[in-house]
């Protein structure tokens, strides 16, 4: 976790359990323990998939979080990355934090999150 012009930039890993996990934006992790982003809006996003196969982000069905408006949802393709930047989502909130992930297997991909 670093401090960066106002807002806090986080690094972390994720693995899928039997194809499929979820990013909580009130519970991210980090080397100290968990970072609580509410009230904060994710301002960049980049997600590196480390898997063979492609990873699919999207806004869960109960308390989704909507990554900046219309582009939910995101395909990352295997072995590859993609980064979102903008300031027009909602701030993170107990109804709106919820991020799900649909992939293969275990898979691991890496995120990096910047919020302010």
């Amino acid at each position: 976790m670093t401090a960066e012009g106002g807002g806090v930039r986080l690094s972390f890993d994720v693995a899928l359990v039997a194809g499929a996990g979820e990013v909580n934006l009130t519970a991210i992790p980090y080397s100290a323990g968990t970072y609580d982003g509410t009230g904060k809006k994710v301002v960049e996003l980049r997600v590196a998939n480390g898997g063979a196969n492609a990873l699919t982000v999207s806004k869960a069905v109960a308390n989704g979080y909507d990554l900046f408006g219309s582009n939910d949802p995101v395909v990352v393709p295997a072995g590859g990355s993609v980064r979102l930047a903008g300031s027009s989502g909602a701030a993170v909130a107990a109804d709106k934090k919820l991020l799900t992930l649909a992939g293969t297997g275990t898979q691991t991909s890496t995120w990096t999150i910047l919020l302010a």
